[in-house]
């Protein structure tokens, strides 16, 4: 049985590492400011609405952000940067924190150096669109 069980952590081990590698890969990109450029809130009862220029979000090392957000629904300017905490797969992004737009489980789209396009839902029907560039 050993013999068997050899064979199968051997034939296991680089699609582990090979997945761990890309997430680390993902997470190493995120780390630093983005401004958020963009965010839409598409709802199959009502047109979609698109919010430009909303404000900030910095991941750090440890795995905590700032975010600097202006709300979306009504424009004014946040109180300061607020905090969260963040982690990743390689396809997939979850904030945890007190900023009800951002904070959620977020499927990584458009996953580049330079641009970060992901989607989310709220479970009322409507889809979320977070567009992040450096």
């Amino acid at each position: 049985m050993k013999p068997v069980f050899k064979a199968l952590l051997l034939i296991a081990t680089p699609f582990l590492l090979v997945s761990c590698s890309a997430q680390k890969k993902f997470a190493n990109r995120l780390r630093g400011a983005w401004q958020i450029t963009k965010y839409d809130v598409n709802d199959t009862r009502v047109s979609a609405r698109e919010f430009t220029n909303l404000g900030m979000i910095t991941f750090n090392k440890n795995h905590t952000g700032t975010v600097d957000m202006k709300n979306i629904f009504t424009g004014s300017s946040s109180s300061g940067p607020r905090p969260f905490e963040w982690s990743n797969t390689e396809n997939s992004v979850t904030i945890r924190g007190d900023n009800s737009e951002i904070t959620k489980a977020w499927i990584v789209v458009t996953n580049k150096k330079k641009v970060q396009l992901w989607k989310s839902t709220d479970g009322y029907n409507r889809i979320q669109e977070i567009e992040l560039r450096r």
